[in-house]
């Protein structure tokens, strides 16, 4: 398995030189036949989509193995017919009329609802993500109408993305990794103004010693699978043309328009190849003609008649639309803000004088989960380590504890302190002058252990400072008296502590940074074991993984932002 993820990366990034069909044949005859999808990465098939985990770990548990779900998110949808319209009775037109607020009711819908809960969190039910992944597949990884399941070709792929438009998103160049993430998400929100595909344009990282990580030069670009239909195809020699000019510098280049107006970004026969998006945040998308053709009363008929380039008066008008939130709310309608909220605000809308409404937050907000969805994908070598680490931890402590192979992960409660250059903006640093320690990590673990009436089976422990993680393997494994951390060492003694053994912080210098690889391998394991994360505000990651985490157990009732991430808090 391992020589396959190799030659899989040849393929994923933009530098390798190679020509040649984007997969690898397998023992199915059908399987080299098969149109890619999304969550194929379009470029390998679901015969040979991942690491079968279940397979890797319990080789005895084949009927069971073959019921693991895909581990991309979206994947439970590729095989399905695209919608229609949803329609619950088309008797008595029950989806034309408002609807009293019931979640129930909403979440058994055959249409698309969005509603703001009493806790402040939004949610949607599965018709609306099914629409809205449906929308964001044909924007991003379209089918040309010539090419058939079976007949599929290389080359009509190719055609296609040289006969396309392209907006060009410039990536953020003034943070981290999840700061250019997190910018990535709001970014692509206002290309959905237009029909147009999306590249993210390459930009190698620059702060710290984060260009030295960055092999590709790509800045996230060189750790995700491709984020759209042309970028798969980068490498190739057909591709050259259009691969170098999304490299070259943008400003004042000939062949690039810069987006500066809402007319230029709804202009769908627009004479200019690529349109270039410098601001991260600059028009605001609340407006856009999805908002009508998935949440309007009248969908069908929005389908039909609302356009990119429709009037503005058109596109603004949201008099019916499913869209509500709960009577017993207690906060104020008016001043509430998302969980998700975009890292800056925009500055443009389609009416100048506009005012923001309740509904616009909750609509944009929705849209931000689904992107953050969409979008998470890491390439295939990342997914690879992550299925070795989980390995590794599932046997070791399953010989150590003589405990059965599913259980080490079966109930993981996760650690992330972020330090580093993390001072400045953590209050608590600025108010004591030191880090947390780790007795205020661990009670929120203590307290959630006691609500639940559980032990979480492992722990894992993450930080930029690899003191915080010695120090953690030390209290669990070495019995102390000492006063200092007395509550974590107590706690802690004779637990599960474990830690990404591929990623040696004990040999680096305290507050260096591992890897971009061998972090986003931490990242993957959390979200795919966890089953709850304790961690600190005002950091990128975290509002990266409470996002996801939320998005992808929202459809399940009683799922809120809080369930699986929790903040410590400044004391006891």
């Amino acid at each position: 398995m391992v020589g396959i993820y190799v030659i899989i990366i040849f393929v994923v990034n933009w530098h390798h030189k190679i020509d040649h069909l984007p997969f690898f044949y397998v023992n199915h005859e059908t399987s080299i036949k098969r149109m890619p999808i999304r969550s194929a990465n379009l470029i390998y098939y679901r015969d040979s989509r991942y690491y079968n985990e279940c397979r890797l770990l319990y080789p005895s548990k084949t009927n069971e193995c073959d019921m693991n779900p895909l581990l991309y998110y979206f994947s439970k949808y590729d095989y399905i017919e695209k919608t229609n319209d949803y329609i619950i009775d088309d008797n008595t037109n029950q989806y034309l009329k408002p609807l009293s607020y019931s979640e129930e009711n909403f979440r058994h819908a055959s249409y698309p609802i969005l509603w703001l809960d009493v806790f402040g969190d939004v949610h949607w039910n599965e018709p609306a993500e099914r629409q809205m992944y449906e929308f964001l597949i044909d924007k991003q990884f379209p089918k040309s109408p010539n090419i058939y399941d079976d007949k599929y070709k290389i080359e009509d792929y190719i055609n296609d993305c040289e006969s396309r438009h392209l907006i060009l998103l410039e990536q953020w160049t003034s943070g981290g990794f999840f700061s250019r993430v997190n910018c990535f998400i709001e970014q692509f929100g206002q290309t959905l103004y237009s029909p147009f595909m999306a590249i993210l344009l390459p930009r190698k990282f620059n702060m710290g010693s984060a260009g030295k990580e960055d092999f590709l030069n790509e800045g996230i670009l060189g750790y995700y699978a491709p984020m759209s239909l042309c970028s798969t195809y980068m490498s190739f020699e057909r591709m050259k043309n259009i691969s170098e000019n999304v490299r070259i510098s943008t400003e004042n280049h000939e062949n690039f328009v810069k987006i500066e107006t809402f007319e230029q970004l709804r202009k769908i026969n627009s004479s200019q190849k690529y349109l270039w998006l410098e601001d991260q945040w600059k028009f605001g998308y609340e407006h856009i003609p999805h908002r009508k053709w998935i949440f309007d009363r009248m969908s069908y008929k929005s389908k039909m008649f609302v356009y990119y380039n429709s009037s503005i008066d058109i596109l603004m008008n949201h008099t019916f639309e499913h869209i509500y939130y709960d009577p017993n709310i207690k906060f104020d309608l008016k001043k509430w803000q998302p969980r998700n909220l975009p890292p800056g605000n925009s500055t443009i809308h389609l009416n100048y004088n506009y005012t923001i409404t309740w509904k616009d937050k909750v609509f944009t907000s929705f849209l931000r989960y689904m992107f953050t969805l969409f979008f998470h994908q890491f390439a295939p070598r990342i997914e690879a380590s992550k299925n070795l680490l989980t390995k590794y931890w599932s046997s070791y402590l399953a010989d150590k504890k003589h405990q059965s192979y599913e259980y080490a992960l079966s109930s993981m409660a996760v650690v992330y302190a972020r330090r580093g250059d993390h001072a400045l903006d953590d209050p608590f640093y600025r108010k004591f002058g030191k880090w947390r320690g780790i007795s205020l990590f661990i009670k929120n673990i203590y307290n959630e252990e006691k609500n639940l009436n559980k032990t979480f089976s492992s722990i894992f422990f993450l930080s930029d400072d690899p003191n915080f993680v010695n120090s953690a393997i030390e209290f669990s494994s070495k019995y102390s008296l000492s006063l200092n951390e007395r509550f974590a060492r107590k706690y802690l003694f004779g637990r599960d502590v474990i830690y990404n053994i591929y990623a040696p912080d004990t040999c680096r210098k305290p507050l260096s940074r591992f890897d971009f690889d061998q972090y986003l391998v931490n990242v993957h394991l959390i979200i795919r074991h966890s089953t709850l994360i304790v961690t600190q505000i005002l950091s990128n990651l975290g509002t990266y993984l409470e996002a996801f985490l939320y998005a992808e157990k929202q459809l399940l009732p009683n799922h809120q932002t809080n369930t699986r991430i929790k903040y410590v808090k400044d004391n006891f």
